[in-house]
């Protein structure tokens, strides 16, 4: 895999996980 590959990856995991985080805080709510 490049470099590329990696990084793209691991901004959609930041995307995934920002989505699940903002879904936790709104049910806390």
């Amino acid at each position: 895999m490049t470099g590329l590959n990696v990084q793209w990856m691991l901004g959609s995991g930041q995307k995934i996980v920002n989505s699940l985080k903002a879904i936790l805080f709104d049910n806390r709510t």
